[in-house]
């Protein structure tokens, strides 16, 4: 086990030179594959690192965006880069990928991307009305009673057990038995299944470089958080910590460089990809867009289960979910828990959480 593990952990304990000295590189790299999400709205670019075999994806856009490639690198529509073709890429850190240095620059390229804002119908297409459900308690279990010789017997059963649970079980129990699908009920606080953020785009605290990409980071370990701990959870993005929905329409019409949600969305599963390497998690991974009565968007980013390998964020860092929230596993603690986690995978014994 501590063979199998014996890499992973070392790069784990590199210091901080080490690490910087690995972040900024460059990449020789082919082409594998050209395709499109799955709403069809983004266009992605697949590349193996010729040195490593690593496989990557990146937006066409990152790169098509930025540099004139020769013109027998280019597919016959003179559109994207061609399947097989082989280019310089650097790497950035945080899994920013761009061009090398020694392709063209295109022209008017900050005047162009500097105007690529969301629609206001864009942002709003396909969302869930949220009408929070005014019915106490009490009322709903009312409502409940009246309508009971018209519910099923499996559901009667299940409303003898419920009696027992927290509150906001419920209420989730009675709303559904009683098809109230114009209703929603957000979670009261933050717990072991629950996250709050506000922002998709600030952080709590202000940074100097990028403050997107080290909001979307924080958001990524809340999500691994509850992989690694092998429970699901919900991460609701433009809810306080008091569990007040802020809202995040603003920030998507002004201050992200998408036209259109779903360009935002595939950007946020593509990141969360390339800082995983985990296709198989991301893939499980479900976000929902909801809109209230005033108009404010607000994200709930659904984590099953995950029953897979641990994942390590940005390939070094392991976070775990406890009942006050998540915390970084370092030294003795994150050796222990990635062996205690491999032994029972492969004793095929169903994982504790943290």
């Amino acid at each position: 086990v501590f063979q199998q593990f014996q890499r992973p952990i070392n790069q784990l304990l590199l210091d901080s030179s080490d690490i910087m000295n690995q972040i900024k590189r460059k990449i020789e790299a082919c082409v594998t594959n050209c395709f499109k999400s799955e709403d069809n709205q983004t266009q992605y670019y697949e590349f193996a690192n010729l040195t490593s075999k690593e496989i990557f994806v990146v937006p066409c856009w990152c790169l098509d965006d930025f540099a004139k490639f020769d013109v027998d690198l280019m597919d016959e529509d003179n559109q994207h880069l061609r399947v097989g073709a082989e280019v310089q890429l650097y790497d950035m850190g945080n899994n920013k990928i761009y061009p090398s240095r020694i392709y063209e620059r295109k022209e008017g390229l900050f005047k162009k991307t500097a105007n690529k804002y969301m629609s206001r119908e864009s942002l709003y297409e396909n969302t869930i009305l949220f009408k929070e459900s005014k019915y106490t308690l009490e009322q709903l279990w009312d409502l409940f009673k009246e309508k009971c010789e018209s519910l099923s017997t499996d559901v009667l059963v299940e409303s003898i057990r419920i009696r027992d649970s927290k509150e906001d079980a419920q209420r989730q129990f009675l709303l559904s038995a009683l098809a109230l699908i114009s209703c929603d009920v957000l979670p009261i606080q933050e717990g072991k299944n629950v996250e709050f953020k506000s922002s998709f785009v600030h952080t709590a605290y202000p940074v100097k470089t990028n403050e997107r990409m080290n909001q979307y980071r924080i958001i990524f370990s809340e999500i691994v958080a509850f992989a690694n701990s092998h429970e699901e959870g919900t991460v609701y993005v433009g809810i306080n910590n008091q569990g007040d929905i802020q809202g995040v329409e603003d920030e998507l019409l002004s201050e992200v460089p998408f036209s259109s949600r779903a360009d935002f969305e595939s950007d946020f599963i593509n990141q969360l990809y390339l800082q995983t390497q985990n296709h198989a998690f991301v893939s499980t991974v479900k976000i929902d867009w909801y809109r209230t009565e005033s108009d404010k968007i607000f994200s709930k980013i659904y984590i099953p289960q995950w029953k897979g390998q641990l994942i390590l964020l940005n390939g070094t860092e392991l976070f775990v979910r406890n009942q006050a929230g998540k915390r970084q596993l370092k030294y003795n603690d994150l050796i222990e828990y990635v062996i205690h986690n491999t032994m029972l995978e492969e004793a095929n014994i169903p994982k504790v959480s943290n």
